[in-house]
């Protein structure tokens, strides 16, 4: 395979299986989307909860995780304690470095804060726990 092509399917998922998959995931789907979205998806009756499409960006923060939950879709996951407050600073801080480090990510950033700012000034937040287990051991 050209390095290229290598370089492509590393940048959608580092394993090169997944990664084919959800490449041809998305030419089924109509292509991939060009522009990263925020959904609130309904889980239950007047609960909500957030999927983002793949962020380079948001993965640079540690106590934040991106799990994957359908092709190229992803819920966000805080470790617990972590204030909502701190989430929309570590947004405005991604925001700065975006323009130069990850400017295809910028609206899906600008999205993100603009949803948590005004969830956060509504008092519509609430935080639910997701058990996860260890994989080794």
């Amino acid at each position: 395979m050209p390095e290229r092509t290598l370089e492509r399917l590393n940048e959608i998922d580092a394993d090169r299986a997944r990664a084919i998959v959800k490449a041809v995931d998305q030419v089924r789907e109509g292509g991939e989307r060009t522009e990263p979205s925020v959904d609130v998806i309904e889980t239950t009756p007047g609960t909500a909860c957030l999927l983002i499409s793949r962020s380079r960006s948001l993965a640079t923060i540690p106590w934040l995780k991106l799990i994957e939950v359908s092709s190229s879709r992803y819920l966000l996951a805080i470790e617990s304690g972590t204030a909502i407050e701190k989430v929309e600073v570590a947004l405005r801080d991604l925001i700065e470095r975006a323009e130069k480090d990850w400017p295809n990510e910028l609206g899906v950033l600008e999205e993100l804060r603009a949803k948590f700012t005004d969830m956060r000034r509504n008092e519509r937040f609430r935080k639910s726990e997701i058990l996860l287990v260890s994989t080794t051991g």
